[in-house]
């Protein structure tokens, strides 16, 4: 039998539940630490699925239909690129998670300045 998504009432937290679940973006605490050496604007979502990945293309669908651009890899996680759109992304999901909002805030405020060290 065919899993597919139910119907969603309210499609806007149905994704910010993923997020606040799976999701996740770079942490430009360990950039300025220097525990990583790049920063970049990325965040994304993961799930499995044996088939095509139903719910990540729902959500991939939706997003797209608010200015919201993403990618499917390896038909298991969804990921967000971009400071504009991660931004876009902040300002229309209602996320839950305090620590998985602030890191995405932290991370669309961030400002390069080219490496670890400067």
């Amino acid at each position: 039998m065919k899993w597919e998504t139910p119907k969603v009432a309210f499609p806007l937290e149905y994704i910010a539940g993923f997020y606040d679940a799976e999701g996740g973006c770079r942490n430009p605490k360990k950039f300025r630490q220097g525990l990583t050496k790049t920063i970049h604007y990325w965040a994304s979502i993961r799930c499995k699925h044996n088939a095509l990945n139903e719910p990540l293309m729902y959500i991939q669908k939706t997003l797209k239909e608010f200015g919201v651009k993403s990618q499917i890899y390896d038909n298991d996680e969804l990921v967000l690129t971009g400071k504009e759109n991660l931004r876009n992304f902040y300002n229309l999901i209602p996320l839950k998670h305090p620590r998985k909002r602030g890191e995405l805030k932290d991370l669309i405020t961030f400002k390069r300045t080219g490496s670890a060290e400067a």
